[in-house]
């Protein structure tokens, strides 16, 4: 099947997914008509790509997938065939900035609401 014949991309953060026990994020294309899924993307290593909350898939013209495990500060650009093509960790490490968030989760994170990948064209001042 191909991405724009109506399919969907979602980033499936594995949270309450039955038949799974711990979070297990994933990239997924699926076809709304029939629900099969046409594209399956997981790390090979789960803990490294943990997001519970938050999470984005994004599928550019390259026909790769750019994939944010938000929680873990990680975007990284994902292969029709799976292999990462490339990857980020978000170096800036501190805790949540908003009063009270601090409190309610606490200590120090890296966390990124999601990556999006652009064209050289799309950004011709840089």
């Amino acid at each position: 099947m191909q991405f724009g014949s109506g399919a969907i991309l979602i980033f499936d953060d594995g949270a309450m997914r039955p038949g799974v026990s711990s979070h297990v994020p994933r990239a997924i294309e699926v076809d709304p008509a029939t629900g099969v899924v046409a594209w399956d993307d997981r790390d090979p290593n789960p803990p490294s790509f943990v997001s519970p909350c938050m999470g984005g898939a994004q599928r550019p013209a390259n026909g790769r997938t750019v994939i944010t495990g938000s929680a873990a500060g990680r975007p990284f650009e994902a292969t029709p065939a799976g292999e990462a093509a490339w990857e980020f960790g978000i170096p800036e490490v501190a805790p949540y900035p908003e009063p009270g968030m601090d409190k309610l989760i606490g200590g120090h994170h890296n966390s990124v609401f999601r990556a999006y990948r652009y064209a050289r064209e799309e950004v011709p001042w840089l």
